[in-house]
């Protein structure tokens, strides 16, 4: 990290502190590109080709040490690892604004490619990826999930106003929540008891459960443009809210704290990941991805 990033972290160090629920951990503009990883993920020697720079992040996905990067700028999708900054290109994916990636528990990587109504899964070792859901007839997929409670992906047809569960290793997919009393879903999340949408109708969070049935909503009121969502084990819900370019987080159903542009010092959301106690923020016009660490327990 240079200079002008270590002085930008403390002063935004200095402004979460006010709420002691996100304190900045990193501020990653881009990593050191480099051409083959070895079988345990690390750089091959005289690999390293110059650090590059992200253009337009506008998708995330995180598990352990590999953070996933959709750069729509780039129109590639990265690997960076956490602990090493070194960063590599995922092969035969062209990145377009609304790609979405997903990391499963066993290091699997989903890609969804809404142009094609595909998601492709790459199994860790670097395999050939498989296309799941090719047989549904899908008319579209809007976005997507790893719920481990049903033990799929669970993905969003507008189009036809279902959800489709997939099973990650291939075979049938099967049809759940579908109907007029699906609503028009967007982002998606799972914090290993429920998964929660964005309502596009009612510009709120639909908690919703194994039978994609709506139990709850969440934020009716208080978000005036949801677009991007992730949650944490702790029962956090984060929202961006276009409306007014902010960052807003629910507990128990409630807002907890509303954090504006400035105070974390990005320009605009374009994709929100959690993992662990860490939160990952994609500013695509800052060319930029910020993680924070999530304090916890907070009453």
């Amino acid at each position: 990290m240079g200079s002008d990033e270590t002085q930008r972290v403390g002063e935004i160090k200095k402004s979460a502190r006010k709420s002691e629920l996100l304190v900045l951990k990193q501020i990653i503009p881009g990593g050191w590109l480099v051409a083959g990883l070895d079988a345990n993920g690390l750089p091959l020697a005289g690999a390293t080709q110059g650090f590059s720079t992200l253009v337009f992040p506008s998708a995330l996905a995180v598990r352990g040490s590999d953070l996933y990067i959709a750069d729509s700028g780039a129109r590639k999708l990265y690997r960076f690892d956490t602990a090493t900054q070194a960063m590599s290109v995922v092969p035969g994916e062209d990145v377009l604004p609304w790609t979405r990636v997903q990391v499963a528990p066993d290091q699997s990587l989903y890609v969804l490619d809404p142009a094609r109504a595909a998601i492709r899964r790459y199994p860790p070792g670097g395999q050939p990826p498989r296309i799941l859901g090719d047989s549904m007839a899908i008319g579209s997929l809007d976005g997507f999930v790893i719920d481990e409670n049903v033990g799929g992906i669970i993905a969003s047809d507008n189009l036809n106003r279902r959800l489709l569960v997939f099973n990650p290793l291939g075979g049938a997919g099967w049809s759940i929540g579908q109907g007029d009393e699906l609503p028009s879903l967007g982002a998606m999340a799972s914090d290993g008891r429920a998964v929660y949408a964005i309502d596009k109708g009612c510009a709120c969070i639909v908690v919703m459960d194994e039978a994609g049935r709506v139990s709850g909503r969440i934020g009716q009121g208080e978000l005036v443009q949801p677009r991007e969502l992730a949650a944490d084990r702790h029962g956090h819900i984060f929202v961006s809210d276009g409306g007014n370019r902010s960052l807003k987080v629910f507990l128990r159903g409630k807002l907890l704290a509303n954090y504006g542009a400035q105070t974390l010092h990005f320009t605009e959301i374009s994709a929100l990941a959690v993992d662990e106690d860490t939160l990952y923020l994609a500013d695509g016009p800052g060319s930029q991805v910020l993680s924070f660490r999530i304090q916890v327990p907070f009453e």
